[in-house]
């Protein structure tokens, strides 16, 4: 029986996970970069995701609360401007992988 409580990572945030989000972000975008024309129109999208895995891990390394923010089980855990901040950051990347996606990779027409 395992004493994992997933309460602890909200409460004591780490960066390891933050640091996860990006570099996973970082092989998404290489992937994308090099593989682009292989794709089918559903696999572009991993530039949307890697943009937001950056986003949010960069925020996350600079505070693991921003990281952590989206979750619903953070709502009483941190301070009030977190949250919204969390999300804004996620627009923010998801914004900036449609802009690549749109100027770059022309992947809409």
């Amino acid at each position: 029986m395992s004493n994992y409580d997933p309460t602890n990572d909200i409460l004591n945030p780490t960066r390891r996970n933050p640091l996860l989000a990006l570099v996973t972000g970082v092989v998404f975008l290489v992937i994308n970069h090099f593989f682009v024309e292989q794709f089918p129109g559903a696999l572009k999208l991993l530039a949307a995701i890697g943009t937001l895995f950056v986003t949010l891990g960069i925020a996350g390394l600079i505070d693991p609360r921003l990281f952590y923010g989206v979750m619903d089980q953070s709502k009483g855990a941190y301070p009030a401007w977190v949250r919204p901040a969390s999300i804004t950051l996620v627009i923010v990347g998801l914004l900036a992988g449609l802009a690549l996606l749109v100027s770059v990779y022309k992947a809409f027409p």
